[in-house]
Formats: structure tokens, sequence, C-alpha cells
């Protein structure tokens, strides 16, 4: 007797939350997600984009190094030529 109300009171606390937190919580799917992760922003966003920062700043310096020695052997060509 005792064991069933105590089992019955977590059963109505636990679904008074969920029902809390689908009432007060928005949720977005995006897609065919099979996971939502509330707040996943306020945790990542920050930290994307300083890695997007960090690849652009690589991606300018990999092209600058490859634009800058084509531009280098070219010139170099050009003016064996002239």
């Amino acid at each position: 007797m005792h064991y069933s109300s105590i089992t019955e009171y977590y059963t109505n606390v636990l679904c008074a939350v969920e029902c809390a937190i689908k009432v007060n919580i928005p949720c977005k799917v995006l897609g065919d997600s099979s996971y939502n992760v509330p707040g996943w922003n306020d945790y990542v966003e920050e930290k994307h984009s300083e890695a997007r920062y960090a690849y652009l700043d690589w991606l300018y310096e990999m092209v600058n190094l490859v634009l800058g020695s084509c531009f280098d052997v070219c010139r170099e060509q050009e003016l064996i030529s002239n």
C-alpha cells in the first residue's frame, strides 16, 4: 500500500513536470531530426562563431598562399618573356 502511494505520487509529479515543460518551453522540430536539444544555441552559438571565424582565417591564408605563389610564378615568367 505504501509503495503504491509513493509510485502514484512520483508518476503524478513526473507528469506535472512534463506538462509544464511542454507548455512553457518552446520546441521547434527542424527537418527529419530525431533529436531536439532545447537551448542548443545557448551552449554552442559562441563556439560555432569562433570556429567559423578560425576557418575563414585559415581559408584566407590558404588562398593567399596559393594565389600568392601562383602570382609570383606568373610574374617571373612574364619578366622572362619580356
